[in-house]
């Protein structure tokens, strides 16, 4: 299990530096409420029951974190067939790489002195040298989509588990692959397969337009 202690408000955040000696896995529930808070806005999709399950395997590299993990819950929604609830079990891989998020911008000279109200120095100002933390920064790439960003000590997965969660809501959901759709109510019972009543049988002998 990922440390507790310090920890922001979020429900899957992990201690940086408990990844200083190697690759290390955890196995966090995934409630309820936090289903029910990715699937908002999604209409007529509710979390299943029970508790799901996140297993990642994190690893440092550098300032890089490579994030791999599986993400396992379910939703009910109803069946585009049949109408009745169906339970969609979401059973979703995940590779996302974290790099830390940019530094802010330092105000140059002439903007600092602003802010203090005095007048910037005319004389020449020398680049200002960069810091290894600088340096480093440049090595890192940003990997495009599943890219993420960390501050601090603190590494986020929340967004990353609830876009596995949505990614997972089908097109079409279906109770079973064999779902006959919506039920029919029975035929009306034909009328020539109802026993005749002996009252009537004679009636049966006069034929269409002729004298009785």
């Amino acid at each position: 299990m990922a440390s507790r202690d310090e920890r922001p408000v979020f429900t899957f955040s992990f201690l940086i530096h408990e990844l200083e000696e190697g690759p290390k896995t955890y196995d966090e529930p995934i409630e309820r409420a936090f289903v029910e808070a990715a699937l908002e806005g999604e209409e007529d999709f509710h979390a299943g029951e029970g508790t799901g399950k996140l297993h990642v395997m994190l690893t440092k590299m550098g300032k890089e974190i490579l994030a791999n993990g599986t993400v396992k819950t379910s939703f009910v929604t109803p069946c585009a067939r049949c109408m009745k609830d169906a339970t969609i079990a979401v059973n979703a891989n995940f590779d996302a790489v974290a790099i830390p998020a940019p530094a802010p911008e330092r105000p140059s000279p002439k903007n600092a002195a602003k802010s203090a109200g005095k007048p910037a120095s005319k004389r020449p100002t020398k680049p200002a040298r960069k810091s290894s933390d600088d340096e480093d920064d440049d090595d890192i790439v940003d990997h495009g989509p599943d890219t993420i960003r960390y501050e601090g000590e603190h590494l986020v997965l929340d967004d990353v588990v609830r876009d596995a969660i949505v990614l997972e809501i089908p097109m079409m959901p279906l109770c079973s692959a064999s779902c006959p759709g919506i039920e029919r109510p029975p035929l009306a019972e034909d009328a020539s397969d109802r026993p005749i009543d002996p009252r009537f049988a004679a009636l049966l002998s006069v034929k269409p337009g002729s004298k009785a």
